[in-house]
């Protein structure tokens, strides 16, 4: 019974792994085809410079950049406050 068991561990264990190696295998395909592959710069290029994408490509980017300046404007404020409570507990003792 413990053998099934220790075989049945093993199996579900290599079951576990299978989909991390697939999804990094994915990626991995995926940037190789994107960076590697011959006159990838050209094709980048044309892409870009189509109107249409731009129209819808850029105010994503535009969105995100607005977005992260938010999180970074917001994450320097709260390392402010954590800093003037700090100098308030150093205050009372």
């Amino acid at each position: 019974m413990r053998l099934l068991i220790n075989l049945c561990k093993s199996d579900l264990d290599k079951l576990l792994s299978e989909p991390k190696q697939l999804a990094y295998a994915m990626v991995a395909e995926f940037v190789d085809r994107i960076l590697y592959s011959e006159d990838i710069k050209d094709d980048w290029d044309i892409f870009l410079n189509d109107e249409q994408v731009r129209q819808k490509v850029l105010p994503e980017f535009k969105t995100m950049a607005n977005r992260m300046k938010i999180q970074i404007n917001w994450q320097s404020l709260v390392e402010q406050i954590m800093d003037i409570n700090q100098l308030e507990n150093i205050r009372f003792l």
